[in-house]
């Protein structure tokens, strides 16, 4: 009697251990998986991280394009009209030059031009 006792606890016992490293062995590959995903997510928190920077770069450059574009176009504005230029040819030395007197022959209207313009934009602003 006491025989058959001892082998069916120490067979429920063996059952037991058995689920028992069963157990183990899912919390093991379970705490594993954790440490995996836990750096996985370190990862993608550091990449979330860069790319928020780059991201607030980006949003910058895009402001200062806009703000530069914006005063191109102002200083576009006053010769948006303006006739047509002649073509004229010859080299790049020979033109610089008729760009150089042209410019001394005009800047002084071309100053008074751009005071009157930023003036009446002052005005109407």
């Amino acid at each position: 009697q006491k025989a058959g006792e001892d082998v069916s606890t120490f067979a429920g016992f063996i059952e037991r251990e058995r689920d028992y490293q069963d157990c183990r062995g899912k919390l093991t590959a379970t705490n594993d998986s954790i440490a995996v995903l836990a750096a996985r997510k370190a990862e993608l928190e550091d990449s979330l991280n860069g790319l928020r920077v780059d991201i607030d770069r980006l949003k910058h450059e895009l402001w200062q394009k806009g703000k530069e574009q914006q005063e191109i176009l102002a200083r576009y504005d006053p010769y948006r009209d303006a006739p047509e230029a002649e073509t004229v040819v010859g080299s790049a030395e020979e033109l610089e030059e008729r760009l150089k007197s042209l410019k001394e022959q005009y800047s002084g209207e071309i100053r008074l031009l751009e005071k009157r313009s930023t003036a009446g934009r002052i005005l109407t602003g």
